[in-house]
């Protein structure tokens, strides 16, 4: 890879991790002032445990793929299984973890179960995680912006549609969303 590509990823790269860290600025302070402390508590809540599940969904997936995929970009057929071997496995893996989560929402769940569901957006996002393989053939463009216009979209749908407390299914299910968009554009 030449120098020229490295500082245009490493460009990409840092311009969506300042888009990724500057939008929840804005949207927070109006999320909170809209749904509340409640709202915001139970929906951090939610997206709390489902992360926990996205974590063991996506366990070393991301470093282990963008390692492998790195060391065989310029064999096609062999890039070709390593993508397939691996993105097998998590979904497997993502497989068993999503009925945990399914499981967990509906036993301990309570009050949160339509967040919850709609939070469970979330594991399909993590079977369908693919950035590795891009991070592993050093294409962070298509990843970068497409991260940035979706997360500028769903900041838009967030000042659009959640206009009072009863709106907290609206607002994760934009977030939910977009987490999901990423993904199915890669795709």
């Amino acid at each position: 890879m030449n120098s020229t590509n490295t500082k245009k990823n490493y460009l990409y790269n840092v311009i969506c991790e300042l888009v990724t860290t500057l939008i929840p600025l804005l949207t927070t302070p109006y999320v909170t002032r809209i749904l509340g402390r409640g709202g915001m508590g139970s929906y951090q809540y939610v997206l709390t445990v489902a992360s926990y599940f996205v974590l063991f969904a996506n366990f070393g997936v991301k470093a282990y793929g963008n390692r492998c995929i790195a060391a065989a970009k310029d064999d096609p057929d062999a890039r070709n299984r390593v993508f397939s071997g691996i993105f097998s496995q998590q979904l497997m893996l993502s497989t068993v973890v999503s009925m945990l989560y399914l499981g967990y929402s509906l036993v301990f769940g309570g009050e949160y179960r339509v967040s919850f569901a709609v939070v469970g957006i979330n594991m399909l996002s993590a079977m369908l995680e693919i950035t590795w393989l891009y991070w592993g053939m050093e294409s962070f463009k298509p990843v970068a912006l497409c991260t940035i216009a979706v997360k500028i979209a769903v900041a838009a749908g967030i000042f659009l549609l959640v206009r009072d407390a009863d709106d907290l299914w609206i607002y994760a299910l934009l977030c939910s969303l977009g987490v999901i968009a990423v993904q199915l554009y890669l795709w």
